[in-house]
């Protein structure tokens, strides 16, 4: 990606000559670019990757601005209305979105009901009962992650294979 930015930009110098152009290359990951670009929104970057879920960091340092007229545009046309919803704050788009990433959850249908799954909340309430019984069964919880934007469940197990699977055979003869 990065030779082909550098291209892009030497493409547009040619294009250009009568515009004062300048690039400073530097490496911040997506994930850090939230933290990293408003420890000095001035000296930061003025194109910048960064994962969506920093976005309202990036507006409320002033980091980021809102698109609009053809750009906006093309983002609209160019993308699913999920995509755009998660650039969007108040009406406003913000940044052009480069990769998308797919959320999934697995779950056991003979734990949670079809009318279960339409709901998250109704989801993360089984869920504290279910890892209530996950921890009394010596299953250790490694993580749980929940975010304002987007809810994401994520348990990760880790036991002796037996033990795993009695326990499991047992859970899935509990009603919640």
């Amino acid at each position: 990606m990065v030779n082909g930015f550098r291209e892009d930009v030497k493409h547009l110098i040619k294009e250009h000559p009568n515009w004062d152009l300048s690039f400073e290359y530097g490496t911040c990951s997506e994930a850090d670019a939230g933290k990293t670009v408003t420890q000095d929104v001035s000296a930061s970057a003025d194109v910048y990757m960064f994962a969506n879920d920093q976005l309202q960091t990036l507006i409320d340092a002033n980091a980021i601005s809102e698109l609009g007229g053809s750009t906006a545009d093309y983002v609209k046309s160019t993308n699913s209305q999920a995509v755009v919803d998660s650039i969007t704050v108040d009406g406003g788009i913000y940044g052009v979105p480069f990769t998308t990433n797919t959320w999934f959850l697995y779950y056991n249908k003979k734990v949670y009901s079809d009318s279960d799954v339409k709901s998250l909340d109704t989801m993360l309430e089984k869920k504290e009962k279910l890892l209530f019984l996950l921890q009394t069964a010596g299953i250790m919880q490694h993580s749980i992650l929940q975010t304002d934007v987007h809810y994401s469940v994520m348990v990760q197990i880790t036991t002796q294979e037996s033990i795993l699977a009695e326990t499991m055979e047992r859970l899935l003869q509990i009603t919640l």
